[in-house]
């Protein structure tokens, strides 16, 4: 798992306008591309525990198909 600091790190960079360069560029990167595709309320949660595990949550809409 993440550091308070790290995952703090990773939260405001999902967060911005512009994606930095970091180790968790590629989890920026496709948070900001579902929320352009599907809107602001999809993308990804992350959640951290240091020394016990990351958990990221993907929330895209169910699409049927008819």
């Amino acid at each position: 798992g993440m550091t308070e600091e790290e995952l703090r790190n990773l939260r405001t960079n999902m967060q911005s306008d512009i994606i930095k360069e970091s180790r968790h560029i590629g989890v920026t990167n496709v948070d900001q591309r579902l929320k352009l595709y599907f809107g602001e309320e999809y993308g990804l949660t992350v959640e951290s525990r240091e020394r016990i595990g990351t958990t990221i949550r993907v929330r895209i809409p169910r699409i049927y198909n008819a």
